[in-house]
């Protein structure tokens, strides 16, 4: 039995601000990393910022998420136990256009980095790092995509 890692998969709050009971969407973030205590940090920090984060530890539970779930980013872990990041990156552009952060202790070579970005990651942050540097990240793409300019990364 798989247990589903959801911390909050609340996409309609009520707005505090304007009392009138208008539904605010959260950015729901999708963190795959096969490391539970990597994924309960990034998780537990990107809540504290109103994001929705959904938790999969492998390439098949990202797939279930992004199948059932309205994701806007996702940060995705280059080296999982099984499976292998750049593919999974290379998998995930044939069915979506959700922004993708890769995240990497191993793959830490430039040729490695550059495969990612031209597979169709959005970034990438090396292991290991900061959660304000990855919220600044995913901010800065999600303010590129309402702007509906290309990401940092693209041609």
């Amino acid at each position: 039995m798989t247990t589903r890692h959801v911390l909050s998969s609340r996409r309609h709050e009520k707005t505090a601000s304007s009392g009138r009971g208008e539904a605010t969407i959260k950015t729901s973030i999708l963190v795959v990393d096969d490391d539970p205590a990597i994924r309960r940090m990034v998780g537990e920090f990107l809540e504290q910022y109103d994001c929705g984060v959904y938790l999969a530890s492998n390439g098949a539970e990202m797939s279930r998420y992004l199948d059932e779930c309205s994701v806007d980013l996702v940060v995705l872990d280059m080296k999982l136990a099984a499976e292998d990041g750049l593919t999974l990156i290379g998998d995930l552009r044939l069915r979506s256009h959700v922004p993708i952060i890769a995240l990497t202790g191993a793959r830490r070579e430039e040729v490695d980095r550059v495969r990612g970005l031209e597979l169709g990651a959005d970034d990438y942050v090396l292991k290991p790092f900061s959660p304000r540097e990855l919220l600044a990240r995913i901010r800065a793409i999600l303010r590129h995509i309402k702007a509906g300019r290309a990401g940092p990364f693209a041609p």
